[in-house]
C-alpha cells in the first residue's frame, strides 16, 4: 500500500464516520509505515543511459529519492545520513540548471520514467530542504 492511498482511505473513512473502516485503514497505513514502504512505484528499472550524459550521477539519487507520491516524498529524505545529505546537495546543485532545462524539453508530452524520477528528485529537494539541512547537521 502506498502511504498516499492509506491516508486517502483513512480520510474517507473518517468523513463517512465508519469506525470499522477507520480502524482497518489506520491499521493498513500503520503496517505500511512499519514496513518502510515509501511508494509502490519505484524506479528500480531506471536506465541511466536515458539521462543526458552530463548528469547521469543524478540517476542513483533519482532512483532512491524520486518518489512521485506527494505524501510519501519526504520519507526517504528523512532517512538520509549527514554525509548523504551533503552529497545530495552538492550533486543537485551541480546539475539542477541543466536538469530543469532538459525537463522543460518535454513540454506537454509524456515524460520518460527517468525524466519523471529526476523531476520528483528535484521537487523533493526543493520541498524537503529543511529535512536535508537537518541531515547535513545544519
Amino acid at each position: 500500500m502506498r502511504y498516499g492511498l492509506g491516508v486517502l482511505l483513512l480520510e474517507r473513512s473518517l468523513a463517512d464516520g465508519d469506525v470499522g473502516a477507520v480502524a482497518a485503514a489506520a491499521e493498513a497505513l500503520s503496517r505500511s509505515l512499519r514496513l518502510g514502504r515509501t511508494s509502490s512505484w519505484t524506479y528500480a528499472a531506471l536506465d541511466p543511459t536515458q539521462l543526458p550524459e552530463s548528469y547521469r550521477d543524478l540517476a542513483a539519487w533519482a532512483r532512491r529519492l524520486g518518489v512521485g507520491d506527494d505524501i510519501c516524498r519526504r520519507l526517504p529524505f528523512e532517512r538520509l545520513s549527514p554525509t548523504e545529505g551533503r552529497e545530495l546537495v552538492e550533486t543537485v546543485r551541480a546539475h539542477a540548471g541543466t536538469a530543469h532545462a532538459w525537463l522543460d524539453t518535454f513540454g506537454q508530452e509524456a515524460m520518460t520514467r527517468e525524466a519523471a524520477a529526476v523531476m520528483f528528485l528535484l521537487l523533493g529537494v526543493e520541498e524537503e530542504h529543511h529535512v536535508i539541512d537537518r541531515a547535513r547537521g545544519q
